[in-house]
């Protein structure tokens, strides 16, 4: 078919075989098959445009699996190939296909200034092609990188356009992508019923479909909105199950997640124990994938760990490292976070003042999540008393 020139049949073969494996969640199998297909590709010659998109095409797709394995150099050097083969096409669907999974690498290593760069270049791309499902997938994208810098308004707006735009185009995957960066939104912003909402549409809609993936990160979502509103029983069910689900179909970035809801359960109950554990298996995991976000989480839990049982140097020491993290990947909410956990850690050392100072600097911040903020007030309302 390559011979003859059929690309529009390749495309939709390719994309079909795809979204087959993806849809069930078979990401290694994923990996294999599409391995096999552009060993076969490359022994055609790279000077037939047709081999070279092909090639391109199968890269990037096989890229989506390897990023599903949090194997990020392996699919970042998928990408990078596919670019190099498109490196003097201005414009094609392979193209902003390439760059969007790269702006995906960038943001799930908390690299969210170039994740921000290569989703623009993709929407620029996918623009130009007037490819209104790459225009929605891009859109969702720079929302969910707004949001984790503490952007709130321009994630909601960037999310909602995307959904608007995959709602008028039947594109119901964009759609719930769309939705899913909107529950972030309200929940950071304390709207947790609706959140709820968001995240509940997001767990019936990929159940309904098997994709396992998709429940399984709505399934995290829920359980820290569920434990945002002081049901700790629901928020430690919907990390099990997600975990569950992530351990079976090999997914690190939803293991290390599960991990790490279950220790923030645990720190709510004051098993302290139980939280270091949660927190130490999560670690390893984010260290492994070089996420720097998920680094300075389970620190951060570790800190609270440490001053809960009177080692104060100890905190500090976890504190520090896990700004240095946040400082890296400029997540200002995370940045928030920090600054309430230095209030706690002076607190315990029985320094009114400083604590007073962190806490009224952790409500300031203009990124400070609604569930902070909240602890803020109560701790500050302490201290003033």
């Amino acid at each position: 078919m390559v011979k003859n020139r059929n690309r529009p049949l390749i495309r939709i073969l390719v994309e079909g075989l795809y979204l087959y494996y993806e849809s069930k969640s078979w990401f290694e199998e994923g990996v294999q098959v599409f391995e096999q297909a552009i060993e076969k590709v490359r022994e055609m010659t790279l000077a037939d445009a047709q081999a070279a998109f092909l090639l391109a095409d199968l890269l990037g797709k096989q890229a989506v699996f390897y990023r599903q394995l949090s194997q990020y150099v392996l699919a970042s050097s998928r990408i990078e190939e596919g670019l190099k083969l498109l490196h003097d096409q201005v414009e094609s669907a392979e193209k902003a296909f390439l760059t969007l999974q790269m702006a995906w690498i960038c943001f799930l290593q908390a690299r969210y200034l170039e994740a921000q760069a290569w989703a623009q270049e993709s929407l620029q791309l996918s623009q130009a092609l007037d490819n209104l499902r790459g225009i929605g997938d891009s859109l969702y994208l720079l929302g969910w990188t707004a949001y984790e810098r503490g952007q709130f308004n321009e994630a909601e707006t960037l999310c909602s356009r995307a959904k608007t735009i995959c709602e008028e185009i039947d594109y119901e995957w964009g759609s719930q992508y769309a939705l899913y960066g909107l529950g972030l939104v309200k929940h950071a912003q304390g709207h947790t019923d609706a959140a709820q909402r968001f995240f509940l549409q997001n767990c019936h809609f990929c159940e309904e479909r098997e994709y396992r993936w998709g429940a399984a990160l709505a399934q995290i979502n829920l359980g820290l909105v569920e434990l945002s509103r002081g049901d700790k029983h629901t928020a430690h069910q919907f990390f099990q199950c997600s975990l569950h689900t992530c351990q079976e179909i090999g997914n690190p970035w939803g293991i290390a997640q599960s991990y790490k809801g279950l220790g923030y359960v645990a720190l709510e109950e004051r098993d302290y124990e139980a939280a270091r554990s949660y927190a130490e298996q999560s670690l390893h995991l984010y260290r492994q994938m070089e996420d720097q976000d998920g680094i300075a989480d389970c620190l951060l839990i570790l800190c609270q760990v440490a001053y809960a049982n009177d080692q104060v140097a100890l905190a500090w020491e976890y504190l520090t490292t896990a700004e240095e993290m946040v400082a890296r990947s400029q997540n200002r909410f995370r940045e928030a976070r920090t600054f309430y956990q230095r209030a706690k850690i002076y607190l315990q050392e029985g320094d009114q003042q400083q604590a007073a100072e962190w806490l009224q600097k952790t409500l300031h911040h203009p990124a400070c999540e609604w569930a902070i903020a909240q602890k803020a007030r109560i701790d500050l309302q302490r201290v003033s008393d």
